[in-house]
């Protein structure tokens, strides 16, 4: 979706960008806290994967 949108602001910025639309944020934008957490959350997955490709069957 993010890739969709960027798209659309990209081709309307090359072909009008004097009449660019306001800028609206997302309504779900998650604040600094979820943003941590969603971090640490990363780490354990990545540390988990690590720990999974490392262990002999």
């Amino acid at each position: 979706m993010v890739a969709y949108e960027q798209a659309q602001w990209m081709a309307h910025a090359f072909h009008d960008p004097q009449n660019m639309p306001a800028f609206v944020p997302l309504a779900g934008a998650t604040t600094g806290t979820e943003d941590a957490q969603r971090a640490v959350d990363d780490a354990k997955v990545r540390g988990w994967f690590i720990a999974m490709s490392m262990r002999k069957h």
